[in-house]
């Protein structure tokens, strides 16, 4: 474990406007070289906003008129021995998300096969933790599971969120950076205080959900669902307070001309989920399903503006492989876009 310096007490530095990260020269030192730089670093973060559209009939203005996105985190590593042949440190919860992580990657590979010698106990196992994991992912809403995958609140630097440059405003005037800035302000105020009350029924469940788990031969991983679900809102309420409650500007809105395949794709899955409030997209059949060429289309702008903006530090510690990307983009927009036609 890094030593903390002073650093991680100060307010993150106000970023006067994003601008794209360019590959560094052979002539310009950079972070990744001088890893001692990183103690105490406030990681800057990329979080994107995607305007939902807009329905065709509705009675009420929908919640949320934005998909937050970022990419998932990358597992979890166990830290390596240091300089002098020393265990490396490793906190208490960090070395449970690693052997959940550790878990549910076994379970994968069980179902592709790759363990044939896994026991019958074993593969009962995976599967059961795969459908665990499947939970934890359902659980909480789409803001709060994109909150819970940027740096925790002590290493949370400046928020750059990326918005299409061809977002429309409620006139079909097109948007300012100040206009989704206030908007996210608004998003994430909500989220907070939604965050509150989940995270307070979620720990009175806590002690029950626990003793069933004890009290049950098989394993149906109650309380880690639990447990997990009451992180994500703590943590995603936590990190909301950083962010909205800094003295210093901690958050600012960037448009991007990248990101017309993830706004085709948000489309195509509210028009698949109720047809009668979306319009299909231009050129596409009504009712048509969303397209695996779709979602990998997305998937490379979504990872093609990251790696623009974002620096080595930060991209290192995010999936970028395309085909995962494309999956979770898959199941991140069809779970906010339920959400979004509920309210619609």
């Amino acid at each position: 474990m890094t030593t903390k310096l002073d650093s991680d007490t100060r307010a993150p530095p106000a970023y006067e406007s994003p601008q794209p990260h360019a590959s560094p020269s052979a002539s310009t030192p950079t972070t990744a070289s001088h890893p001692e730089t990183l103690v105490g670093m406030h990681l800057p973060t990329i979080i994107f906003a995607i305007p939902f559209p807009t329905p065709i009939r509705s009675h009420k203005q929908p919640n949320s008129p934005y998909l937050l996105y970022t990419l998932p985190r990358a597992p979890y590593e166990k830290p390596g021995q240091d300089a002098y042949g020393r265990k490396g440190k490793e906190g208490l919860v960090k070395k449970a998300e690693r052997k959940w992580q550790e878990e549910i990657a076994l379970g994968e590979r069980i179902r592709l096969g790759q363990e044939p010698d896994a026991g019958k106990w074993k593969r009962f196992k995976g599967k059961a933790t795969g459908i665990a994991d499947g939970v934890i992912h359902y659980l909480p809403n789409s803001r709060i599971e994109a909150l819970g995958r940027v740096p925790p609140k002590k290493k949370l630097g400046h928020l750059t969120v990326l918005y299409p440059a061809d977002a429309a405003g409620p006139e079909g005037a097109p948007v300012t950076p100040e206009f989704v800035q206030f908007n996210i302000n608004e998003v994430l105020k909500k989220t907070q205080k939604r965050a509150t009350y989940n995270a307070v029924g979620s720990a009175c469940l806590l002690p029950v959900t626990a003793l069933i788990d004890i009290f049950v031969v098989v394993p149906i991983f109650l309380f880690e669902m639990n447990l997990a679900y009451f992180s994500t809102q703590v943590s995603g309420r936590s990190k909301v307070a950083a962010i909205t409650g800094s003295k210093d500007s901690s958050i600012s809105c960037s448009p991007t001309h990248d990101l017309e395949p993830v706004t085709v794709l948000l489309q195509s899955t509210c028009h698949r989920l109720s047809p009668r409030h979306f319009a299909t997209v231009s050129g596409s059949h009504p009712g048509a399903p969303v397209t695996r060429e779709q979602l990998l289309n997305a998937a490379d702008a979504i990872i093609s503006a990251f790696r623009q903006y974002a620096i080595d530090e930060v991209t290192t510690r995010h999936i970028l492989d395309r085909e995962k990307i494309a999956d979770d983009l898959k199941r991140c927009c069809r779970k906010a876009g339920k959400e979004y036609v509920k309210s619609a």
